[in-house]
């Protein structure tokens, strides 16, 4: 397995198919990823440790997600999550991606996050 390194944490790809991949997402305290959608890929987040303020373009305003709870993310449709743990925990998150094309190049970053709705 290879850990990747990003400023808002890391990834590890555990496991892979032919039209899949799973991923744990590690991401640091009080920070984020990008604001960003995909247009070959739906994603399947299954929140496992820390807490997250979770968006994505159908939901009326940032929600907190926490251990045992599942998002799904559809293409093209935009989102973003932000650790909200307490002390210094990461937020780990197991993403899978389901779709014709899996690759890390298919992504939009969106540099205006002040279209998410936090309140």
């Amino acid at each position: 397995m290879t850990t990747v390194e990003r400023d808002w944490g890391s990834y590890t790809i555990i496991a892979d198919g032919a039209r899949w991949t799973t991923k744990i997402l590690r991401i640091k305290k009080d920070k984020s990823i990008s604001l960003q959608r995909h247009f070959w890929r739906t994603e399947h987040w299954l929140f496992l440790e820390g807490r997250g303020l979770f968006w994505k373009g159908d939901m009326p305003k940032a929600l907190e997600q926490k251990s045992g709870m599942a998002v799904w993310i559809v293409k093209n449709q935009l989102h973003w999550v932000k650790n909200i743990s307490p002390h210094t925990q990461d937020l780990v998150i197991l993403e899978t991606w389901m779709g014709t094309k899996l690759d890390e190049e298919d992504i939009e970053r969106i540099t205006d996050e002040t279209i998410i709705p936090i309140e």
